[in-house]
């Protein structure tokens, strides 16, 4: 997408297209961490044998994916203000050429 088409579509495009970037990139980052965790869980259930049933390792992958997700859902307006300030001196310039 070009900078001249994301400026005539408006702010409110660009802020949700900015926020569906930060949703994805926390939901990728929960999907990592929990991954992570609940092999981490495994391995230390394989290695001790202490035979932990398999959705209690369901739960702690779902469990952090959550927490991660919830975060990003908490915060992503926390950076609203700067996209506005980028959105206004990016597409300044197209405004005064159009005029």
């Amino acid at each position: 997408m070009s900078i001249r088409s994301t400026c005539e579509k408006g702010f409110t495009v660009y802020l949700a297209e900015q926020h569906k970037k930060s949703m994805d990139k926390s939901l990728g980052r929960g999907l990592l961490v929990g991954g992570v965790g609940a092999g981490l869980v495994y391995g230390i259930d394989q290695l001790m044998n202490w035979e932990t049933p398999w959705y209690y390792i369901g739960a702690i992958f779902a469990l952090l994916t959550a927490a991660s997700l919830g975060n990003g859902i908490m915060t992503t307006n926390s950076q609203d203000l700067e996209h506005k300030e980028a959105f206004d001196a990016v597409c300044k310039k197209y405004a005064e050429d159009g005029e």
